[in-house]
């Protein structure tokens, strides 16, 4: 029997893309730092340290884009150890029959739930819906329905780093993968910092999608990338660490990150 392709370092590449169940723990605690975000000013006190950390729940968006970009990396890098290259056009389809009949759909319901008065919707969003630049339009505008649709920004970063991220893997091939990934999130890192500080789009784009723009947030799902990369190496790390609380230094890592992120 065949032996199954390994990626650089060694590490199986069926069996480590197939189920990693800390990736849930994550998931979970992504989604609960979400809804405490949202929720915030319903849950707890103004002057509440609960509050103070809530505040910070908008991380848990990067978190979900980390762990994005480490699973469809992780299957791309499969792929190319099976076949020694990555079908764009199955690719493609499978993205899109995973994704959009659901997303279109939802997007009938609301129209269907606007008509009969049920919600107020925006209509002029729905474009920016439909082809998928949602992030690049003022987003939270309640009073105008702009509520419905303003979550969309994260699908559509996720949409545009599936067009982008398997053609340039593609093209580097994964042995340089890992030096672009990072090469491209410390650029995108230094781009948000700048453009927070100077505003040189703010003519152009309202200065409240600085966060949820692709050119901006790229980042979270370039790291995700890195992590797939050098996901063999770094099971051989953690393998030799007899301690547990591995979890300590990788949450002071993401409230740096946050902090960083906040400030930029």
């Amino acid at each position: 029997m065949p032996s199954q392709p390994r990626l650089k370092g060694g590490g199986n590449v069926a069996r480590e893309n197939r189920n990693i169940p800390t990736l849930d723990g994550w998931r979970g605690f992504a989604v609960i730092a979400v809804i405490l975000y949202h929720g915030r000013a319903g849950f707890f006190n103004d002057n509440s340290i609960a509050m103070r950390f809530a505040t910070h729940g908008d991380l848990g968006v990067n978190l979900f884009f980390a762990i994005s970009g480490f699973l469809i990396c992780g299957l791309l890098l499969k792929e190319y150890q099976a076949d020694g290259d990555i079908s764009l056009r199955r690719f493609y389809l499978r993205r899109c029959f995973r994704i959009l009949p659901p997303y279109y759909a939802v997007l009938a319901v609301l129209c269907i739930l606007s008509i009969l008065g049920a919600i107020r919707l925006n209509y002029s969003d729905l474009p920016s819906c439909l082809l998928f630049y949602r992030n690049y339009t003022p987003l939270g505008s309640d009073y105008q329905g702009g509520y419905y649709t303003a979550h969309f920004w994260t699908l559509a970063i996720e949409e545009h780093f599936y067009l982008v991220w398997p053609m340039l893997l593609l093209t580097v091939k994964p042995k340089r993968a890992g030096k672009v990934a990072f090469l491209l999130a410390m650029a995108v890192f230094v781009w948000r910092v700048l453009e927070g500080h100077f505003g040189w789009f703010s003519s152009v784009l309202s200065p409240a999608n600085l966060l949820s723009r692709t050119d901006t947030m790229m980042d979270a799902l370039l790291w995700g990338c890195l992590a797939a990369i050098y996901f063999p190496e770094i099971v051989r790390f953690t393998t030799r660490i007899r301690f547990s609380q591995l979890w300590l230094p990788i949450l002071a890592a993401l409230l740096v990150v946050e902090k960083l992120h906040t400030r930029g």
